[in-house]
């Protein structure tokens, strides 16, 4: 696969490219020279600087942002443990604001950590495919520890979840009405006499529309 096409994006290291970068830089605004902790922590005691307008229009535009993330995917993944095993989340998301007349928003499937909310690889799903090939395809290169990952309703098929199986991880996957044989199969032969070991329910509002979920876990 092209280097370009891979994003990752762990957020611990979102703060390093401008930093590592930088070559001209000018005081805060407040005009004293200040340190932040994160500043500190990444390069000592010194005075910090912001970048300058100039960055962004020369520096920027001229590097190759596919070795920037080819970089960045190294050092995410020298950053996690070796025994790696914390759950994955694959979420799939359009970025918004950023359709134009002519083109659809760039739509980015990410495998994020559940617990340390790190995001280990991005990609930018091709316009003339969707997310089902994109995932089998990377899933295996992340570490093959024994992990579960999660996904939604759209991966919810039996070669998912044989790639899953063959990186040594478990799989923990939603049910709906996209596969209705499944989904009236888990209706109508669940045993009523069968308990759920767990119900929960959250509600969402985000983006000013309301709306409710409810999950149940078989014992």
């Amino acid at each position: 696969m092209d280097s370009a096409m891979i994003c990752p994006t762990g957020f611990r290291a979102w703060s390093l490219p401008c930093c590592a970068i930088a070559t001209r830089w000018k005081p805060s605004d407040n005009g004293v020279a200040t340190t932040s902790s994160g500043s500190r922590r990444l390069f000592g005691p010194r005075d910090f600087y912001t970048p300058t307008g100039s960055l962004y229009r020369r520096l920027l535009p001229r590097l190759s942002a596919g070795h920037i993330e080819l970089v960045l995917a190294t050092w995410v993944k020298a950053s996690r443990p070796s025994d790696d095993e914390e759950a994955v989340a694959l979420d799939g998301k359009t970025v918004r604001g950023a359709a134009t007349t002519k083109h659809k928003g760039p739509h980015l499937l990410s495998f994020s950590t559940h617990q340390s909310q790190e995001t280990l690889l991005q990609v930018r799903v091709p316009a003339k495919t969707n997310e089902i090939p994109i995932a089998k395809m990377l899933l295996p290169c992340l570490r093959l520890h024994p992990r579960v990952y999660t996904a939604d309703a759209l991966h919810t098929h039996a070669p998912f979840m044989e790639v899953v199986r063959d990186c040594s991880g478990s799989s923990v996957l939603t049910v709906k009405a996209n596969q209705p044989t499944l989904y009236a199969d888990l209706a109508t032969r669940r045993p009523s006499s069968l308990p759920l070991s767990a119900t929960a329910r959250s509600i969402d509002g985000g983006d000013g529309s309301r709306l409710a979920r409810s999950r149940s876990v078989l014992a």
